[in-house]
């Protein structure tokens, strides 16, 4: 199931926490090659469903019991397919189970895999997907292996020329083109394939340096023969699927060797043209043919004219034009060979050099590694841009380039990212081949160098193991582990205990605030309430009068994918009213505390924030189990210079959006405050927080207030908001430092 609506991503949270999801193969019941185990433990699951719970398929969801393996629930695929009826059906599970919710047991990994081959095949991996008339959500896919003789015969006999045209080997391409087919054709032994027309007919376009390139165009027409099961008894029917042909065959003629394979049916049709669906075959690298390690250098720069090939980026419908870089050589901080690139800013924002003088293809490929040489902080990166990626900001264009950015640090870095994703936010076949590439720097001085080399990319995936912080989360004994998944995973803690609380108006949290005092007093005569609100006064017992202007505020995004270098980039600290939603969509706040004498007593605070577009949103209300809570910062960041890569200029976080790593982080790793949203005006526990922040211990760098995606405000008011009593304010109930001790000597 993709993620995408507020109920898939809860089942999915659901799978991964409570539940240790297992797939069998449709031939682990009939007459394919799965194990004998894996086959048997298959018919006891339906059998025993059939017989308990009288629900039972060959395409289903079944839920064993974790101690006895026992058949528990039956969930048929029409269900399974609809979030919602999905989510009840599993949380009743966990509600009978008492399953406490946990990390998940198995890393996800693909699906589908490369099959073993010998050393030399030619590995063929195939992908199809319907528009409309199947089950069009979900794409098959397929592998098939060519030995080395097979991959000869595809290729031309004698010489090759420019414009020499020849038919591929039938019986070859045969292998591979009955699994043209869409969702749900040829998944059972009593489905068969057969072609009745095919033809690939290769034409050379190019022939350098011993590889040549040709064009294909054919066409293909498949026999399906099924079983009708709507009569009785089934009857077999034959069913038909045609299609055009286009794709190309990259190959080095003296060898007999393919180095890229692509075949494309965009417009086949099957069922009398009532299914609608399209088919891709690349061909793969599983590192069968290549040594261990096998990488392809990029740029190594040792060439006398390999600065000619780079030019800065001018684009003609830029908004700001970035001033021009000098690239030139440079035999300093070489790391391959004698020579670096050289590239000396003239400032600007995100300024770029680009060349075309690139290879094309990148699939093979998992891991791209740059080495980098800087003198101070700073924040470098690369892109990569297919044939069918787009400039600019936003996302369809964002996620059709592939970009990596990296905060560097003085002396040698070496940068590493992922070449290929789940999301294919990345290098992927759609998008054609790779066509340009480029390296920027964020706001760069004027006159300052980078020294850039060895760019290349290996076969290789770059692995980290993963890093787990707890969260302890104050006034509780729960600890969660941090960013977005510690919020949901306090939510699904708190999600039992969760009432949808009253909606007051200001007036009533503040009476009953004041009230609160009036009852703290008698017990602590020496007792006083601060409103720490821009704009107004009461912040301060001492001075009545003066009126507090410690509030800032500044809403930054670190949403991704890395692509979001703009958006990334951009400071809001200026607006009267900004979103509250994810760690990666709130605003930074920070609410001036020093009135408050070291040593205090705090009885009590509340977080008071108010919602400046208050509509529901279906998916995200408060009128649903929902929690937010308060991250505090450790860093001293600017409200007009904040953003998602500094917290002011030059000042750079340890991760986009700040991260917890190390014996300085970002931001420290404990919930100060918690709990649920309450409409219009929303008011939280901030004791906790108060008191974190007047121990003497703690700076105040202020605060994220990020919740678990169950609520989201669209816009809170900020402190720039017009009228005063809309801002955000912090209500403390404290006893100074010297009637705290007084009320102890009583």
């Amino acid at each position: 199931m993709r993620s995408g609506s507020l109920s898939q991503d809860k089942v999915i949270q659901l799978l991964n926490s409570s539940f240790v999801p297992v797939y069998i193969s449709y031939e682990a019941h009939d007459s394919g090659d799965a194990p004998d185990a894996e086959k048997k433990e298959w018919q006891r699951i339906y059998h025993e469903a059939t017989t308990r719970l009288h629900r039972s398929g060959t395409v289903h969801v079944y839920i064993l019991a974790p101690a006895t393996n026992e058949v528990i629930e039956s969930i048929d695929i029409g269900t399974a397919t609809m979030p919602e009826k999905l989510l009840a059906r599993l949380e009743a599970v966990v509600q009978t189970l008492k399953t406490p919710p946990g990390p998940p047991m198995v890393k996800p990994a693909p699906q589908s895999r490369a099959p073993k081959c010998e050393a030399g095949s030619l590995v063929l991996h195939l992908a199809a997907r319907a528009y409309k008339g199947t089950w069009n959500e979900f794409p098959v896919e397929n592998w098939t292996v060519l030995s080395r003789a097979e991959t000869a015969r595809l290729l031309p006999p004698g010489d090759v020329a420019g414009g020499k045209s020849w038919e591929l080997d039938k019986e070859v391409t045969a292998r591979f083109l009955t699994n043209f087919l869409p969702n749900g054709f040829h998944y059972a032994a009593y489905q068969k394939v057969a072609v009745l027309e095919q033809s690939i007919t290769a034409t050379v376009v190019s022939l350098e340096n011993g590889v040549a390139l040709a064009r294909l165009d054919g066409k293909l027409k498949l026999k399906h023969d099924t079983l009708d099961f709507h009569v009785s008894p089934p009857a077999r029917v034959a069913q038909f699927a045609q299609m055009p042909l286009t794709g190309y065959i990259e190959f080095e003629p003296a060898k007999l060797h393919i180095r890229a394979l692509r075949v494309l049916a965009d417009r086949a049709t099957a069922r009398d043209d009532s299914v609608e669906y399209a088919v891709a075959l690349q061909s793969e690298s599983t590192g069968a043919d290549k040594p261990a390690g096998a990488a392809v250098q990029l740029f190594d720069f040792e060439e006398a004219d390999a600065a000619k090939a780079w030019s800065n980026l001018e684009l003609p419908d830029a908004k700001l034009k970035e001033p021009p870089a000098t690239i030139e050589l440079s035999n300093d901080n070489a790391t391959s060979g004698r020579q670096s690139l050289r590239i000396t800013f003239a400032g600007g924002h995100w300024p770029s050099i680009t060349t075309t003088s690139v290879p094309g293809d990148w699939m093979p490929y998992w891991t791209f590694k740059a080495d980098v040489t800087v003198s101070r902080p700073c924040v470098v990166g690369f892109t990569a841009l297919q044939e069918k990626s787009m400039r600019g900001g936003g996302w369809d264009p964002v996620v059709s380039r592939w970009t990596k950015t990296e905060f560097l640090k003085p002396g040698r870095n070496t940068v590493t990212g992922s070449l290929h994703d789940p999301n294919e936010y990345s290098i992927n076949t759609k998008l054609g081949k790779v066509v340009r590439f480029e390296i920027f720097m964020y706001n760069p001085h004027e006159g300052e160098s980078i020294h850039v080399d060895n760019i290349r990319i290996e076969a290789g995936k770059a692995s980290q193991p993963p890093v787990v912080t707890k969260f302890p989360v104050l006034g509780t004994d729960l600890a969660v582990s941090g960013e977005n998944s510690g919020v949901r995973e306090l939510s699904q803690k708190l999600k039992d205990a969760w009432k949808k609380p009253e909606a007051k108006s200001l007036e009533q949290v503040e009476g009953d605030f004041r009230a609160r005092f009036d009852e703290l007093r008698k017990q602590h005569p020496g007792a006083v309430l601060s409103v720490f609100r821009d704009g107004e006064a009461g912040c301060d017992p001492a001075h009545a009068e003066k009126v507090f202007s410690g509030w800032k505020d500044a809403y930054w995004s670190s949403h991704g994918p890395d692509g979001m270098t703009d958006e990334r980039s951009n400071n809001i600290g200026h607006d009267a009213s900004h979103e509250v939603f994810m760690r990666h969509r709130s605003p930074l706040m920070r609410v001036d505390l020093s009135s408050i004498p070291q040593g205090s007593e705090i009885l009590d605070a509340r977080l008071i924030v108010i919602r400046a577009w208050d509509q529901p949103v279906k998916e995200h209300n408060p009128d649903q189990p929902n929690v937010w809570v308060v991250e505090p910062c450790n860093r001293p960041w600017e409200e007009y210079e904040v953003n998602a890569y500094q917290f002011s200029r030059d000042k750079f976080w340890k991760a986009i959006g700040g991260g917890y790593g190390g014996d300085d982080p970002d931001f420290l790793p404990v919930y100060l405050a918690h709990g649920p949203a309450q409409g219009k005006v929303n008011s939280w526990d901030f004791t906790h927080a108060v008191r974190f922040w007047s121990d003497g211990k703690h700076a105040n760098h202020g605060f994220m207030l990020h919740g678990d995606a169950g609520d989201w405000m669209v816009r809170a008011h900020a402190r720039e908001a017009k009228e005063i009593k809309d801002r955000p304010a912090v209500l403390v109930i404290y006893v100074p430092r010297h009637a705290a001790q007084g009320d102890q000597a009583r």
